[in-house]
């Protein structure tokens, strides 16, 4: 009987066990988890921006374009968007979404997106305002299930476009000669003048960017009614099927940015490893032949860890949507994701002087996608009111969106966007590793300061921070009048309420913004960090200890538990394990009162 008790309880427990680590896949256990999901989480900003949803809706957007001089009339079209699937739609000034175009080809990927076989199909979408034209990039399977890059044409009204084309064209002679590749397919395109440039991408085959018989690794121009021009650079004739006739620039690997400012074109080319920017000339090649050393040729900034850059805009020309700092500003969408945070998504921000054909300075996430799970920012363009983007795969609501980004100081967006994007960077950037080493487990920086290893750290300065002498130390800065010891009165008291590691961190935070905050007498030198910056490092140095403390029991567990989770699973597995008991007590009783009888029979001869 007492060991019948232990295996129930043993059962219990068990079951208690299975409960806690399933309690994940309950119904109704996303309503016990932490409050409703805040789609701002997703994204950090520069300072002084805000993202607002415009739209959402969308299937794998990956576009967008925007009528230049809108009509007034609500159902008017304000721009267009392009999803992967084949289905163009319109955006009036209201914020309708009206089907454009539908069914241009027939999509059936192996595995949809975000898997890498599914980056295929429409891709680049500009406007030729006076015309009325709108140009639809994509690629699709040919009669031989082979893929072909090609182009449409839609009509519409002159200027301000209409909701549905009165007719379309499509330029499939053109590119039917040669195949495309996946993910590596036509790109973007752009109108300039009475011209249409188009990206178009090498189909992984390295040696053909460097052949002029071929639209593999090329810029390409042609007439709007996909004719050669004959002042293209290596034109031959006007026969339509030679793509040498129609190039303007070869060498490249994958050229999926593409943008005129004035009569200059820039590309944003993705390389392997690394990806480049750089202003495309007339007739040049740019030396792609499958290396990533050649990818470096001619560039103008270098990614030196691939970030898949993919459309992009510069900021218009006597804008004032933006500070001045923002004036020669290129704005490249990112599509490279990985969760370890090597690299991220969002939108790049590159400075490049006209005048001086040079990056002026640092380039830096002007966006930055913080969220779980794969995202890409695709299409990128300026409206009259701000920056807008569109989100390629649905975030965890299930939401696609088309954002936009203004410039509205007076309101609080929830985080800011770092200039490196990585914390250890940061420890670089401003000069931490100048003085300072991270013991064994980083290996890196100065011995001039004391090594900053995590543990050690905090036990150092808990001692220091809880001894007899340090409100003594600010008792000295608050008798002084002079900065920055009046500056920081409030951040002294701070620290003086932290407990525990709070009060290190808060020490830290405030050291590495100001280090006479509390000391006159402090040798550190004062550097150039915001207070974002000084909390980023501070996390970094102090509060990632105990991250890496709970980093195992954080990778058993599936999402923060409660109390009420462990209560609701502790009575769920009692009930069920009394009720496997009880089923069990059952079917012992029944197998043994079976077997007695059988036994019975058996003696009596039966």
């Amino acid at each position: 009987m007492i060991r019948a008790k232990k295996n129930i309880w043993l059962v219990c427990f068990l079951f208690c066990l299975v409960f806690i680590f399933g309690v994940e896949f309950w119904p109704g256990a996303a309503s016990a988890q932490e409050g409703a999901f805040d789609w701002r989480s997703d994204w950090a900003l520069q300072e002084g921006f805000v993202l607002d949803i415009d739209t959402e809706g969308y299937t794998f957007p990956t576009s967008i374009a925007f009528v230049p001089n809108p009509g007034s009339n609500p159902k008017d079209p304000f721009y267009f968007v392009t999803e992967i699937d084949g289905r163009v739609e319109v955006v009036t000034n209201d914020r309708s979404i009206y089907v454009f175009a539908d069914n241009i080809l027939d999509r059936q990927p192996e595995v949809e997106l975000p898997a890498g076989k599914g980056q295929t199909g429409l891709a680049g979408l500009c406007l030729a305002p006076k015309q009325g034209y709108v140009f639809v990039t994509y690629a699709y399977l040919d009669n031989h299930k082979t893929l072909r890059n090609n182009v449409i044409r839609f009509e519409t009204k002159p200027e301000t476009f209409g909701l549905e084309p009165t007719a379309q064209k499509e330029f499939t002679e053109v590119f039917a000669p040669y195949e495309s590749g996946l993910a590596h397919q036509i790109g973007p395109c752009q109108v300039h003048g009475d011209e249409v440039y188009i990206s178009v991408g090498e189909a992984w085959q390295a040696y053909l960017t460097q052949k002029l018989d071929t639209m593999h690794g090329k810029i390409i121009r042609m007439s709007f009614d996909g004719e050669p021009l004959p002042d293209s650079p290596y034109y031959l004739d006007n026969d339509i099927r030679k793509a040498q006739n129609y190039i303007w620039a070869y060498g490249l690997r994958n050229p999926f940015g593409l943008k005129f400012v004035g009569d200059r074109l820039f590309v944003a080319d993705n390389g392997q490893s690394v990806d480049r920017f750089l202003e495309i000339k007339k007739g040049e090649n740019y030396l792609w032949n499958g290396d990533d050393r050649t990818i470096a040729s001619n560039a103008d900034f270098v990614w030196t860890t691939a970030v898949g850059p993919v459309q992009m805009d510069r900021y218009p020309e006597n804008a004032t949507l933006f500070p001045e700092e923002y004036r020669q500003a290129f704005f490249v969408g990112l599509s490279a994701y990985d969760e370890r945070r090597a690299k991220t998504t969002g939108i790049y921000e590159v400075d490049y002087n006209l005048d001086k054909n040079r990056v002026t300075r640092a380039p830096r996430y002007f966006v930055e996608y913080r969220g779980k799970g794969y995202q890409a920012v695709t299409g990128v363009a300026f409206g009259p009111d701000g920056l807008y983007f569109a989100t390629l795969v649905p975030n965890q609501e299930g939401r696609t969106f088309i954002l936009k980004a203004s410039y509205k100081p007076d309101m609080e967006w929830p985080h800011v966007a770092l200039q490196s994007g990585d914390a250890k960077q940061l420890f670089v950037q401003k000069g931490c590793a100048g003085c300072h080493s991270i013991g064994t487990s980083y290996g890196f920086g100065g011995s001039a300061g004391p090594d900053l290893e995590r543990q050690a750290l905090v036990e150092r300065l808990d001692t220091y921070l809880n001894s007899e002498g340090y409100p003594q130390v600010v008792a000295a800065a608050e008798a002084m009048t002079t900065e920055p010891q009046v500056l920081y009165k409030s951040a002294r008291q701070e620290v003086l309420a932290a407990k525990g590691t709070d009060r290190v961190h808060t020490w830290v935070k405030y050291r590495i913004m100001e280090p006479r905050f509390d000391n006159n007498f402090s040798m550190m030198p004062k550097l150039d960090v915001s207070e974002r910056e000084a909390e980023i490092l501070a996390n970094f140095l102090v509060a990632e200890q105990e991250e890496d403390q709970a980093s195992l029991l954080a990778s058993l567990l599936p999402r923060p538990l409660r109390t009420r989770h462990l209560a609701i699973a502790f009575a769920g597995g009692m009930f069920s394990g009394m009720a496997l008991w009880g089923v069990w007590q059952l079917l012992t009783r029944t197998i043994l009162k079976r077997a007695k009888a059988r036994l019975i029979r058996a003696r009596q001869g039966v």
